[in-house]
């Protein structure tokens, strides 16, 4: 028996003297190593690609690439990897950075091995100082505004701000159509933020214009954004907005949700439920979410038709005279308006139970955010942030919660509270958002995760769901 494994082991080395014979020799030279990139820079948050062609007349046998910091040891045998032995190989790897690397530059080892044990090396050297991601706009002109035509000149202004993680060097303003361009390079103390009020001078008669924006960084990145202004007698609007009130401090002081979104059902018509839990709601409506001007839609005191204006002190408010559930409808063209109260014939959210579980357990619903987002780590499923439903109206759900000045990663959605025999399991009916960073439709059983929602102000904010209505909205708390 051990005869027969002595050959066997005779056999295989024979064998393997008799493979590495095969290779034919051509120049006994090391391989060629030829890097795209001698110099690759990149940042902490962003990957990096190697590429580059690896050459050898004698045939290649595996590349090694090395680096200690990036946790990399990685070795590509080509002779198990492809049937035909190569004389030539394209690199291309990418590398994910992690918070691993904690230095600004670092190196790593290329390596490549021929058939017969020649091997080159190649070191890459890797620069985490540098600037991949493009300014931001963190306030913009609306996407499309309309003004009211006048017989003279209008004079229009918005405010701008744009940010970058690195160093601004240019900001630019440009309506083409009437010669207008304002360029900013000077960014003096800090030079990542900037913020202006942007004045324009437009002519009366309708028409539409554009308002190209950009921003550029020290590293050549760009951001660009368009805005439409129309100027029109009548403008169609995509969609309305419902405001309580004519308190203008409410455009300010919430971080989405206020005012309320109001769809439009045909031309010029729009429609909305409302919900008056006193019975003497003073309501307008705006086209745009910035505020009362340049339009606010309420009664003409003349004709008790809706009518725009550009000062609400010449409008009259929609009045809802009584408690409850109303819909709301209008048309801007011929001023019609009606509102009819209803009663809500949909489920309670906290009717019914979990199912897909053995036990039945009531909905308890809160505000979630899984502790692998940026957020309200300590609202998990099993002790979400708890909704209390309102004693009225038991569609209606609110909480409050602090919330600091300045903070970016305010976020969450609307679930029920896992029950302790299922701690980790998602169940309905759960709520997200039709627009993750600036939600204005709460969607049921789908929709998309927050964004982190900014607020500028501190300060304790209520958050309130309208589980009917399906609109949310999260305000700062008076």
């Amino acid at each position: 028996m051990r005869h027969q494994y002595l050959y066997i082991i005779f056999l295989y080395l024979c064998f393997a003297c008799n493979n590495e014979q095969d290779y034919k020799l051509v120049d006994g030279q090391p391989p060629q190593i030829i890097i795209d990139e001698n110099q690759i820079k990149t940042d902490l948050a962003s990957g990096f690609v190697i590429e580059g062609k690896i050459t050898d007349n004698d045939g290649l046998s595996h590349i090694m690439l090395v680096c200690s910091e990036l946790e990399i040891n990685k070795t590509i045998d080509l002779r198990d990897l492809y049937e035909d032995l190569l004389f030539e190989y394209d690199l291309n790897y990418s590398v994910k950075n992690t918070d691993k690397i904690h230095n600004a530059q670092t190196t790593l080892l290329v390596s490549a091995f021929d058939v017969f044990g020649n091997s080159s090396d190649y070191q890459l050297f890797i620069d985490f100082t540098g600037d991949n991601e493009s300014p931001e706009f963190t306030l913009l002109p609306e996407e499309r505004l309309y003004l009211a035509s006048k017989d003279h000149n209008i004079f229009h202004s918005f405010d701008l701000e744009v940010q970058d993680n690195k160093e601004l060097t240019e900001v630019k303003v440009e309506v083409k159509s009437i010669g207008y361009t304002m360029t900013i390079t000077d960014f003096p103390g800090d030079y990542r933020k900037f913020g202006t009020t942007v004045e324009l001078e437009i002519p009366g008669s309708p028409a539409e214009y554009t308002i190209e924006l950009s921003a550029k960084d020290y590293e050549g990145n760009v951001a660009l954004s368009d805005s439409e202004l129309i100027v029109s007698d009548i403008p169609d609007y995509p969609k309305m907005y419902l405001v309580e009130g004519a308190d203008a401090s409410i455009f300010e002081d919430n971080i989405f949700g206020v005012p309320m979104m109001v769809e439009r059902i045909g031309e010029f018509t729009y429609e909305t439920g409302y919900y008056a839990e006193n019975g003497d709601e003073e309501l307008y409506f705006v086209p745009q979410k910035s505020g009362f001007l340049p339009v606010v839609y309420g009664i003409d005191s003349e004709t008790n038709l809706i009518a725009g204006s550009d000062d609400i002190q010449t409008v009259l408010p929609i009045k809802i005279d009584q408690s409850g559930y109303s819909k709301i409808q209008f048309n801007i063209l011929n001023g019609e308006y009606s509102i009819t109260p209803y009663t809500p014939t949909d489920a309670i959210p906290t009717d019914g139970y979990l199912s897909g579980i053995p036990d039945q357990v009531p909905v308890e619903l809160g505000l979630i955010c899984p502790t692998n987002w940026a957020g309200h780590h300590e609202w998990n499923l099993t002790s979400p942030k708890m909704l209390i439903q309102d004693e009225t109206n038991p569609y209606v759900y609110r909480t409050e919660f602090d919330v600091k000045a300045g903070a970016s990663n305010v976020r969450f959605i609307v679930g029920p509270k896992a029950p302790a025999s299922h701690p980790t399991w998602w169940f309905k009916p759960h709520y997200k958002w039709d627009d993750k960073n600036d939600p204005e439709v709460t969607i049921l059983n789908g929709g998309n995760n927050p964004g982190n929602w900014s607020a500028e102000q501190g300060g304790t904010y209520i958050f309130e769901l309208d589980a009917h209505l399906l609109r949310s909205k999260l305000y700062l708390k008076k």
